[in-house]
């Protein structure tokens, strides 16, 4: 299994990559936000440990790049794209609306499955089909859920809550 660790503080990276290292994982080790995105484009990883508060970039915002890469890439030309960010409580909420070409509620069943690309954009859409899986990833690791939701077949609602205390 391979591990993408990001985290800024170099004694706790150390301990927790040579815990993981010593139960035979592989694990990349990156201090921010935008190195691991960095990584995530050019490797592929079966889970990514992701701190919230990190210079350059925090682990919020990479989470908000991953979901929106995925919104561009599949949203129709000239479609919309919403996103929010609210606090409330101990839960930060992110909600993402696009257009896209077709999805129906079967789709969201699988979305979040890593490598999974519906048939029909697998031939237009570039990518591995680890976007959401990745944004799964990070929203669990922080205590959080995400959901797909269908608004119409050519609308989707993405909604991530991540507990921030």
């Amino acid at each position: 299994m391979r591990i993408l660790l990001v985290e800024d503080e170099r004694s706790l990276s150390r301990a927790v990559s040579t815990i993981l290292q010593k139960n035979n994982y592989a694990v990349d080790c990156v201090e921010n936000g935008k190195l691991a995105l960095e990584y995530l484009k050019k490797d592929i990883y079966d889970l990514v440990i992701m701190d919230i508060m990190m210079p350059v970039m925090d682990g919020i915002t990479a989470l908000k790049i991953l979901r929106l890469d995925n919104a561009f890439k599949y949203s129709t030309e000239n479609g919309n794209i919403s996103f929010s960010m609210s606090a409330s409580g101990n839960y930060i909420n992110i909600k993402v609306i696009n257009d896209v070409k077709h999805v129906d509620k079967k789709m969201t069943e699988r979305m979040f499955d890593r490598f999974y690309r519906a048939d029909e954009t697998a031939a237009n859409v570039t990518g591995f089909g680890l976007g959401l899986s990745i944004a799964k990833a990070i929203v669990n690791e922080h205590n959080g859920n995400i959901k797909a939701k269908v608004i119409n077949e050519q609308k989707i609602l993405f909604k991530a809550q991540l507990k921030i205390r």
